[in-house]
């Protein structure tokens, strides 16, 4: 196996001044990165990344803490949280969770045995402190979810002001029956847009009930066996608004298979502005955000955390738009 000695022999340079140029040293002369260069193509030299990584006590790998891949959000955020850490230098690696506490540690665990320089949790069931007993000093920022950010870098959207304008708008519109799906009832992120939507619900003087809302909502599949559960029922919501554009496909669907006209006797709202409500029939309106912008700030933040250039723990709260089409 060639080494830094080979080159150096090669090349007629010492070996510090190889090694400089191999980790790009900014006061290296351009004819010592040519010889270097020159020999690193005569004897096909490889550097040996895992020990640069060592020496450095950086992976430059990054985790990505998600519960599914299997879903749209999810995937397009998986998507640009990676491209963004892509050009900031650093691979990815994702790990689901399943929605289970117990996946969710085994990543922790992982982290906290220095396997990557940071992981980006863009659900979680635990509290910032019970994370943070699991990681210790090691690097966390959340992406997405709720929590209070007063242990960690937190990047998510306003979602409780989101859906109190959705459930808002709604309401001016004379929709008093409304329901809202959720994903996972019991995360931060849900927790806060039941608030908003209880928010809106009080400003209009209606009551709030349990059986204004359903938990584990998730899927298409599961927009449609619950529009089939609302629409065979004598009385049915006049208002939905859905957790995401594909759960709002679902119900569609199934309205219109039970000759349920939409948006004349039902309202729906999707989230996440994917591009399938832009081909629906009605076109589908939905809640927009800066997905592109957050994954640009996470992959800053990191940057700033593994070169530990920043201290203090930060939240960014971004805010969503209402983008109203022809289910409304």
């Amino acid at each position: 196996m060639t080494t830094i000695l080979d080159l150096a022999r090669i090349s007629g340079l010492s070996k510090s001044t190889v090694s400089r140029v191999l980790n790009q040293h900014p006061h290296v002369s351009q004819e010592s990165k040519e010889k270097v260069e020159k020999a690193i193509e005569q004897i096909g030299y490889k550097r040996n990344a895992r020990g640069v990584h060592l020496r450095k006590k950086q992976n430059q790998l990054i985790g990505l803490l998600v519960p599914t891949v299997n879903h749209p959000y999810f995937s397009q955020l998986i998507s640009a949280l990676s491209e963004a850490c892509r050009k900031s230098g650093y691979e990815t690696v994702i790990y689901q969770s399943g929605f289970q506490p117990k996946e969710e540690r085994y990543v922790y665990d992982k982290l906290a045995q220095q396997e990557m320089d940071a992981l980006v949790v863009t659900h979680t069931l635990l509290s910032e402190q019970e994370i943070k007993e699991l990681v210790g000093s090691r690097i966390v920022i959340i992406c997405n979810e709720q929590t209070p950010g007063v242990l960690f870098d937190v990047f998510s959207v306003d979602e409780e002001q989101a859906i109190f304008d959705a459930t808002t708008y709604l309401l001016q519109q004379g929709r008093t029956r409304l329901l809202l799906c959720m994903d996972y009832e019991q995360t931060p992120l849900q927790q806060k847009r039941l608030s908003g939507f209880k928010r809106a619900l009080k400003n209009a003087e209606i009551s709030y009930s349990t059986d204004m809302k359903r938990n584990k909502i998730m899927t298409i599949d599961d927009g449609l066996r619950l529009g089939d559960q609302l629409f065979q029922a004598e009385s049915y919501p006049d208002g939905l608004l859905t957790g995401s554009d594909f759960v709002a496909m679902g119900l569609l669907h199934s309205a219109q298979k039970h000759s349920i006209n939409i948006p004349s006797d039902v309202s729906i709202i999707g989230f996440d502005n994917h591009s399938i409500g832009r081909a629906s029939i009605p076109l589908l309106s939905t809640i927009d955000y800066p997905l592109q912008s957050i994954a640009d700030d996470v992959a800053k933040a990191l940057a700033l955390r593994v070169n530990q250039n920043e201290v203090l723990s930060r939240r960014n709260l971004y805010k969503a738009t209402l983008i109203l089409r022809e289910t409304t």
